[in-house]
C-alpha cells in the first residue's frame, strides 16, 4: 500500500489500497495505515481505485483506523470505490459511516477527511 500526501490538500494522506483487501492483504493496508499516523497523519483518504475485494479484515483495520484518526481530530474517508467494493459498504452499512468521495479531488475540496 502506497501513501503520500494528496496533490490537492497537503494535509491529507492518500493511501492507495490495491488488491484484495482481506486476511493476505490488510495486514499491509494496516501497517500503511500505522506508519501515516505515526507521523501525524490523521486526515486520511484511501483511494480504492485499484482495490478487488474488501473483506471483514481490510473493514476492522479500516474501521480501527478512523477510530484511531477520529481521537487525534482527524478522519478517514474513501474515494474512487470499484461497484463491487461499494456494494459491500453499502451492504455492511459503512456507506453511512464514512465520507465517499468520487475523486480525490472532490474529498480535498469538501476537506470532510479532517
Amino acid at each position: 500500500m502506497n501513501g503520500r500526501a494528496s496533490p490537492f490538500e497537503p494535509d491529507v494522506w492518500v493511501i492507495e489500497a490495491s488488491g484484495r483487501l482481506d486476511a493476505t492483504q490488510a495486514p499491509a493496508l494496516e501497517i500503511a495505515l500505522q506508519e501515516a499516523m505515526t507521523r501525524g497523519r490523521y486526515r486520511l483518504l484511501i483511494n480504492l481505485e485499484q482495490a478487488r475485494c474488501l473483506s471483514s479484515n481490510g473493514l476492522k483495520a479500516l474501521l480501527i483506523a478512523r477510530r484511531k484518526a477520529r481521537a487525534h481530530g482527524g478522519d478517514l474517508a474513501f474515494c474512487c470505490i470499484p461497484p463491487r467494493i461499494r456494494e459491500v459498504l453499502e451492504i455492511t452499512g459503512l456507506a453511512r459511516i464514512f465520507a465517499i468521495y468520487e475523486s480525490e479531488e472532490e474529498a480535498a475540496k469538501a476537506s470532510t477527511c479532517a
